[in-house]
């Protein structure tokens, strides 16, 4: 199994957001807002940089949370093994998996940050 330092992906994320904040800072790269998806266009390798830290990221979180692998279905509290997951399109947060076992608070950071990143992305537009 590989092991991963744990502050590699939070580093490539944070270093990548940082980069690219930089390349739409100095012109290098356009925003644009269609619907309610963000869009950045760029030639500059500067922009290039940060996407693939990004990527580096991303694929490197589930080797974080990656155990080794068990032949047993169910999870350490003796229930059945589930899992589920967020994804955040625009403003709009998306539930997969299983989530009967989340709680509403669950939910409701969930939409939280959904509404928090429309309110940042407006203001963003808004104020340009």
């Amino acid at each position: 199994m590989v092991t991963v330092p744990r502050w590699l992906p939070y580093a490539c994320f944070a270093l990548g957001i940082v980069v690219i904040a930089d390349s739409v800072w100095t012109g290098g790269t356009r925003f644009y807002l269609i619907l309610v998806f963000p869009v950045l266009t760029s030639s500059s390798p500067v922009f290039a940089v940060g996407v693939l830290l990004l990527l580096a990221g991303f694929f490197t979180l589930p080797f974080l949370v990656s155990e080794p692998e068990d032949d047993s279905p169910l999870d350490r509290r003796g229930g059945a093994a589930s899992s589920g997951g967020v994804v955040i399109v625009g403003p709009f947060p998306l539930f997969f998996g299983s989530w009967r076992g989340a709680s509403r608070r669950s939910y409701f950071w969930a939409a939280l940050v959904g509404v928090a990143l429309l309110v940042v992305l407006l203001a963003w537009v808004l104020l340009e």
